[in-house]
C-alpha cells in the first residue's frame, strides 16, 4: 500500500470546534457557547481580547479584565475518526472557520497552521476520505463577570457608537483559552469507479461506526478498509515536538504511534492555544439597552454563504480535473469535450478569484460586504456531460489508447556507465620489473672491463724499457696506492719537450651488465594486473532510463473503437 506523507508544523494553531470541547458556564442567564476562531491569531489573543468574527482578527481590549479561573485539572485527550466526503466537511474537522477559509488564496493574508494543510488537500469525487483526530487539552482557563469599560460603554450610547465600537472592539470579546495541541491526519482510499466508491464508502461508515461503538480499536478499523487498497496519508500536527516521519514508511503504523503518544509528548514538550472560547458584548450586564445594533451582526451570513460558495467551486475545479487525469474511467473521445471541460474549469478559476475579492471587500468596508451576482461575472456554469466507463462498459472496447508510462516494458533507453571487466581494460598497472629491461646496470672500477684511466706523471725516467723499468715503474707506483704503473714517452717539463716517464694509473670506472643490474625500467604489463578498466554503458550496471512509451500495465486512456 504506498502511502505519501506530508509533514507541516506551524508555531500556533488557534482552531474551535463544540465537538472537541465545551465550557458550560453562565453569566448573565446565558449560556457560553464555543465559536470556532481563525488560524493564525494566537499570539495577540489573550482574555478579554476583542475579536472580529466578519474578518477573523483581534481587536483592542475594551472589558476589564479580571483574575482569570481554570476549570478542571491534569489533561483530556479526545480521539476520533470522522467520514469526510467535500470540502466543507473537511473544513469542519479541522476547525476552520468560513474566514479562515476565505483567507486561502487571498493576497493581504497567509494561509498558516492547519489553513495552509487545507489548502493542500484534494477531495475528489472518485476518492473515499477520512481524517483521524487527537485533541489534547489542558483545564480551560476562563474569565467570568467582566463588565464594558466605561469609555466603550458609552461609545455604545452615541448614534454611531456601534460602528465605531466595531472598529475598536469588533463584536466578540474572548471569553477562555484552552492550551494543547491538535493531530490531523487525512486519509485518501483510491478506487477506479463509482460503484467501488461506493463499496469503499459503506466499509469505511461500519468501520468508523465499530470504532465509534469501541468494539474494534483504531488500527482494526483503519485496516479492515484500507487493506490491499491503494491509500495516500497526509499529517497536520500543533503543539510538542514533531518527530520526522520517513517518506519510505508504507503502512499506518507509524502515524497510530505518534497519534497514540501524542498526549505525552504535549505534556513533555507544552502546548500551544487550541481552544478559544467567545461571546458577543450583549450579554454583559453593563451593555446599554439603547446601543443600536452593528452592521457587522447582519453581515455574517455574508460570510457564511461566500465561504460555501468557496467550497462548491473548488468541488467543481477538483470533478472535472480528476475527469481530465482519468480518461481511463471517462469517455474521452471527442476533443471538443476535452476544450470545453478547461474552459469550465478555467470559469470556475476566476469565480474562484472573485469570491476572495468579495470576502477582502468584507474584510475591510462592510459597506462593500455583499454577494456576487451575474453582473460581477461570477457565473458558476455547468459541467458538460461526459460519460463514465463502467466496468461493463469498458468490456465493449475493441482498441484501447493505452496510457503512456515510462518502465521495462518500453525496454532499455540507456544503460548506466561504470568502469568493469565488461568493457575493456583501459590500463595496466605500472611497476619496475625484469620484464621491463634495465635502465641503469651497477658501477665498478675494473681495468680488465674498462680499461685504464692515466692518472698521472710520477716522475721522468731515463730510459724505458726492459724488465727493470717495468718493475721500477710498478713499485714506484704502487708504493703511493695506485693500481699499476709504465714507462712510456710523454711531453712535459716547462718549457714542454718529449721525455720518457713513469704513468702511475689505476683500473676505469664503467657500467656493465657483468657487475649486475642496479636498476630496472618503469613500465605497464599484463603481469601486474589491471589498473583501470574503459568506462562503457552495459546491462550488468543497471538501467539508468527506461524508454517511454504506451502499454497496457499503465492503464487505459480512452477506448479508441466500441463494439456495435
Amino acid at each position: 500500500m504506498p502511502c505519501r506523507f506530508f509533514l507541516l508544523l506551524l508555531a500556533l494553531f488557534i482552531a474551535i470546534h463544540s465537538s472537541i470541547a465545551s465550557v458550560t458556564s453562565r453569566q448573565s442567564s446565558n449560556e457560553i457557547k464555543s465559536n470556532r476562531l481563525d488560524p493564525n491569531i494566537g499570539s495577540q489573543l489573550h482574555l478579554g481580547t476583542g475579536y472580529n468574527s466578519i474578518a477573523g482578527i483581534t481587536r483592542g481590549l475594551c472589558v476589564e479584565r479580571i483574575a482569570p479561573e481554570k476549570e478542571g485539572t491534569g489533561y483530556s485527550t479526545r480521539t476520533d475518526m470522522k467520514y469526510i466526503d467535500s470540502y466543507k466537511l473537511l473544513a469542519e474537522n479541522l476547525s476552520i472557520n468560513s474566514s479562515a477559509n476565505l483567507k486561502i488564496g487571498s493576497r493581504n493574508f497567509t494561509a498558516g497552521g492547519v489553513a495552509g494543510y487545507f489548502e493542500e488537500q484534494k477531495i475528489e469525487s472518485r476518492s473515499v476520505y477520512f481524517v483521524i483526530r487527537v485533541i489534547v487539552t489542558e483545564p480551560v482557563e476562563k474569565m467570568m463577570g467582566t463588565m464594558l469599560r466605561p469609555y466603550y460603554a458609552n461609545l455604545l450610547k452615541n448614534e454611531r457608537g456601534a460602528e465605531e465600537f466595531f472598529k475598536k472592539c469588533g463584536d466578540e470579546y474572548t471569553v477562555a483559552i484552552q492550551k494543547g495541541g491538535a493531530f490531523y491526519s487525512l486519509i485518501k482510499i483510491s478506487s477506479s469507479s463509482e460503484e467501488e466508491q461506493k463499496k469503499i464508502s459503506l466499509e469505511l461508515k461500519a468501520a468508523l461506526a465499530s470504532f465509534a461503538s469501541g468494539s474494534t480499536n483504531i488500527q482494526q478499523a483503519i485496516n479492515k478498509v484500507i487493506q490491499n487498497r491503494s491509500a495516500e496519508m497526509t499529517l497536520y500536527r500543533d503543539g510538542g515536538y514533531m518527530q520526522t516521519i520517513p517518506i519510505a514508511i508504507n503502512s499506518i503504523d507509524e502515524v497510530l504511534k505518534q497519534a497514540s503518544t501524542f498526549e505525552q509528548n504535549i505534556k513533555e514538550n507544552g502546548g500551544l492555544p487550541v481552544l478559544a472560547i467567545t461571546e458577543e458584548y450583549s450579554i454583559l450586564e453593563n451593555y446599554p439597552i439603547e446601543a443600536s445594533p452593528a452592521r457587522a451582526f447582519n453581515k455574517k451570513q455574508v460570510i457564511e454563504n461566500l465561504s460555501d460558495n468557496r467550497y462548491a467551486v473548488l468541488s467543481k475545479i477538483t470533478d472535472i480535473e480528476y475527469i481530465l487525469t482519468h480518461p481511463g474511467q471517462y469517455d474521452l473521445s471527442d476533443v471538443k469535450l476535452i476544450q470545453e471541460l478547461n474552459k469550465v474549469r478555467s470559469i470556475y478559476a476566476k469565480d474562484l478569484v472573485i469570491i476572495t475579492n468579495f470576502a477582502d471587500q468584507c474584510f475591510s468596508n462592510l459597506d462593500q460586504c455583499r454577494l456576487p451576482t451575474e453582473s460581477d461575472e461570477f457565473i458558476f456554469p455547468l459541467i458538460p456531460d461526459v460519460k463514465q466507463i463502467g466496468a461493463l462498459h469498458r468490456e465493449k472496447c475493441l482498441e484501447w489508447l493505452y496510457k503512456e508510462g515510462q518502465s521495462s516494458v518500453c525496454g532499455v533507453k540507456e544503460y548506466s556507465k561504470s568502469r568493469g571487466p565488461v568493457c575493456g581494460i583501459e590500463s595496466y598497472k605500472s611497476r619496475r620489473d625484469e620484464i621491463c629491461g634495465v635502465e641503469i646496470y651497477k658501477e665498478q672500477q675494473d681495468e680488465a672491463v674498462c680499461g685504464r684511466a692515466d692518472l698521472v706523471i710520477k716522475k721522468p725516467i731515463t730510459l724505458c724499457g726492459g724488465v727493470r723499468a717495468e718493475k721500477e715503474s710498478m713499485r714506484l707506483c704502487k708504493e703511493v696506492g695506485y693500481a699499476g704503473g709504465e714507462c712510456k714517452d710523454a711531453l712535459i717539463g716547462n718549457p714542454v719537450e718529449r721525455a720518457q716517464a713513469i704513468f702511475c694509473y689505476n683500473g676505469a670506472k664503467c657500467r656493465d651488465q657483468r657487475f649486475g643490474v642496479e636498476q630496472y625500467k618503469i613500465c605497464s604489463h599484463p603481469s601486474f594486473g589491471v589498473d583501470k578498466y574503459v568506462e562503457c554503458a552495459h546491462p550488468s550496471f543497471g538501467v539508468l532510463e527506461f524508454n517511454t512509451c504506451r502499454s497496457e500495465v499503465f492503464g487505459n486512456e480512452r477506448c479508441l473503437r466500441y463494439a456495435e
